[in-house]
Formats: C-alpha cells, sequence, structure tokens
C-alpha cells in the first residue's frame, strides 16, 4: 500500500514537471507579441518613407539616385512588415510551434534574399556614373548582413541551431529593419551634392 501511494506521488510528480499546453501557449503568445511590436515599427518607418518619397516628388523631377536610396528604404520596411506578421498567420492556421518557428525562417530568409536582389536589379537601372555614386561601405554591409540573416535562418528551419524557435527570426527581422532605419537616417541626413546611398 505504501509503495502503491509513493509510485503515485512520483507519477503525479513527473506529470507536473512536464511542459504544460498553457504554459507553452502562454510563450507562443508573448513571443508573437514580439513580433506585432516589429510589425508596428516596420509599418511606420515604411510610412515616414512614402512621406519622403512624396515630398521629394513635389518639388519637381526626382533624381534616380534619390528614387534608388527612398525605394530601397521603404522595400526593407514592408519586407519587415510583411515577415513579421507570418508566424501569427501560421500559429492561426492551426501549426505546431515548432512547424510556426520552422516556416516563419523560411519567410524571413527568403525575404533577405529578395531584398539583395531587388537592390542588385535596381542598381542597374541606374547609369554607370551615378552607381559609383553609391557608397560602397553600406551596400558590403548590406548585401553582408542580408546573407547572413539568410544563412541563420536557414540554420533555425534545419535545426542546426538546436530546437527551431523565435530567436533567430526576431534577431533576422530587426537587422533588417535597422537597415531600413540606416537607409531613412541617410536619406534625412543627407546634403545635397553628396553621395545619395
Amino acid at each position: 500500500m505504501g509503495r502503491s501511494v509513493l509510485r503515485q506521488g512520483t507519477d503525479a510528480g513527473a506529470v507536473a514537471e512536464g511542459p504544460s499546453p498553457l504554459a507553452s501557449a502562454t510563450d507562443l503568445g508573448t513571443h508573437l507579441a514580439v513580433f506585432s511590436t516589429l510589425t508596428e515599427f516596420s509599418i511606420a518607418l515604411a510610412g515616414f518613407s512614402g512621406i519622403v518619397i512624396a515630398i521629394s516628388a513635389r518639388d519637381g523631377p526626382v533624381a534616380p539616385l534619390t528614387w534608388y536610396r527612398n525605394l530601397c528604404a521603404l522595400a526593407w520596411s514592408l519586407a519587415v512588415a510583411f515577415a513579421s506578421v507570418f508566424p501569427e498567420i501560421f500559429d492561426v492556421s492551426g501549426a505546431e510551434p515548432a512547424s510556426v518557428w520552422i516556416r516563419s525562417s523560411a519567410v524571413v530568409g527568403v525575404s533577405s534574399i529578395g531584398l539583395m536582389v531587388f537592390a542588385l536589379a535596381a542598381a542597374r537601372w541606374l547609369s554607370q556614373e551615378e552607381r559609383k555614386r553609391l557608397s560602397l561601405s553600406v551596400w558590403t554591409v548590406c548585401l553582408g548582413g542580408n546573407s547572413v540573416v539568410a544563412l541563420v535562418q536557414l540554420a533555425n528551419a534545419g535545426g542546426l541551431l538546436g530546437a527551431p524557435g523565435p530567436g533567430p527570426i526576431a534577431a533576422g527581422l530587426l537587422w533588417l529593419l535597422a537597415f531600413a532605419a540606416l537607409l531613412f537616417v541617410r536619406m534625412l541626413a543627407r546634403h545635397p551634392g553628396t553621395p545619395a546611398a
């Protein structure tokens, strides 16, 4: 009788130590709130970039370099805005938490690569003289940083960093948002006659 009671108590303790579905749901909700905050910041930055584009166009024809700089800032901001809502979309669709993070990593990785392709493709519309005026250091950081983001997302989705989780996804989105903010600040701080990007 004593052994039976002791065994029941041990089993109950094992169950109590296991992961609670309610706790898991709470953790997922906390992570999704972080991504919602990133969405709000990126939408605000995209809005400011759009305003700057509209003001630039109001004063007459916009120089190609100015368009390029503004469009890149807008593209990075919108990419973060769209990519950061996918974790919640996957969660609402009924995906398991691990699947949410794997799919979200794939979205962020593809977005990072897509932004690099966009920046390089858009630069081809500039003349050779205009491309020479681009800041080599800024765009080296851009392509290098986006490449690292894509590789980290691939590693996260493949389980190379341990169990797939929200940390690498949030870090990747923060990098993309930080670069968008850098482009926006340079757009505001630039004086006429200086390199455009």
